[in-house]
């Protein structure tokens, strides 16, 4: 599935608006990530690139902005990745991702520092 938006001018009170949900819902991203959400939410991901399509700008700029530096998003990205060290997992295939990512937060809420 994918959510797609109109390219609003940046300057337009449309852009601000959907600038602010992108915000909004993204900054949340990690909540509908865990395992009392419906289970097709583990298969989302903000940081999928879809051939043929562009990214909404602010998209883009909160994705820069956030999953590099020390956000919740850019943490889990972190302990995604010491996870899959500590199982010694380097190749994942698309079918196993969403499994993979279930596992993944149950460990993530066993660790010390993820409370």
């Amino acid at each position: 599935m994918l959510l797609v938006t109109f390219n609003w001018p940046e300057n337009s009170e449309r852009y601000r608006r959907t600038a602010k949900f992108v915000d909004a819902f993204f900054s949340k991203i990690d909540e509908f990530l865990k395992p009392l959400r419906h289970p097709k939410w583990a298969e989302s991901s903000i940081n999928v690139k879809i051939p043929g399509w562009e990214r909404f700008k602010a998209s883009d700029d909160w994705i820069a902005q956030h999953v590099g530096g020390g956000s919740a998003t850019g943490a889990t990205a972190e302990l995604f990745k010491r996870f899959l060290t500590q199982k010694h997992i380097d190749n994942v295939a698309p079918e196993d991702s969403a499994a993979l990512f279930r596992q993944f937060l149950e460990w993530k809420e066993r660790q010390p520092s993820a409370r």
